[in-house]
């Protein structure tokens, strides 16, 4: 009987134990500057950055902060925050405002129709270069795929080689791909004509959009707020 509970608890106390010991990422990441020296300690990588990154995220008591999942949080903080980290050496990092990072040398990778980027879970930055099947369609993909890109993120249709490069965060570039995947079609006369309809509309909404403190080109003038009478 003793036996037998002793080999039952052990694994118990072994899992309670090493619950009771993982790091809370809140703990151990009060702001941006803790977080990497705290991802440094877990993961031997080195980082160099301003003494102003205070920046701070909070998570759940329950978010634990391991070697496993450390780069993941950190960089997904750091791109919450406006942040990137920059590799700079095999296991050394700068961290740079965002705005600033991508210009800078960022990771490349290509892909295509059929070959999907090789992409990271992390959430650094990278350019990607999709080369289209068919190259008429890449100043469509970039109109539209804005719509699914944050505001420090790039998107540049090159016409003569009928790519397109993205620079984003990898998550954000394994989404993009699926939805450039999707659009690279062969381009019909009908998809041609609507396009063009679609910049004729978004034309005459330009020409037609009420100019910044007064009233819509050819329209009446606006009414009074408080009598409801047109002003004068």
């Amino acid at each position: 009987m003793t036996r037998s509970f002793t080999r039952v608890l052990s694994p118990l106390l072994v899992l309670i134990s090493g619950t009771a010991s993982a790091a809370n990422f809140t703990e151990k990441c009060p702001d941006l500057s803790a977080c990497a020296k705290a991802v440094s300690e877990l993961t031997g990588q080195k980082y160099i950055f301003e003494s102003t990154l205070k920046e701070n995220m909070v998570a759940t008591k329950n978010l634990d902060f391991t070697a496993e999942n450390a780069e993941i949080l950190f960089t997904y903080a750091l791109n919450a925050s406006g942040y990137s980290r920059m590799k700079l050496t095999d296991g050394t990092f700068s961290i740079l405002r965002q705005r600033d990072a991508r210009d800078q040398a960022i990771p490349y990778v290509k892909c295509d129709n059929h070959t999907a980027p090789v992409l990271p879970d992390t959430w650094d930055l990278y350019t990607m270069k999709y080369q289209a099947t068919n190259a008429e369609i890449v100043e469509h993909v970039a109109r539209n795929s804005r719509s699914f890109m944050p505001a420090n993120s790039r998107i540049i249709p090159d016409v003569l080689t009928g790519s397109v490069l993205i620079t984003d965060t990898a998550p954000n570039l394994k989404k993009l791909y699926t939805i450039i995947r999707e659009m690279d079609v062969k381009v019909t006369p009908a998809i041609k004509a609507h396009w063009e309809k679609q910049e004729k509309d978004g034309q005459a909404r330009m020409r037609n959009a009420p100019s910044e403190g007064g009233p819509s080109h050819g329209g009446p003038p606006p009414a009074d707020a408080k009598s409801g009478r047109k002003a004068d």
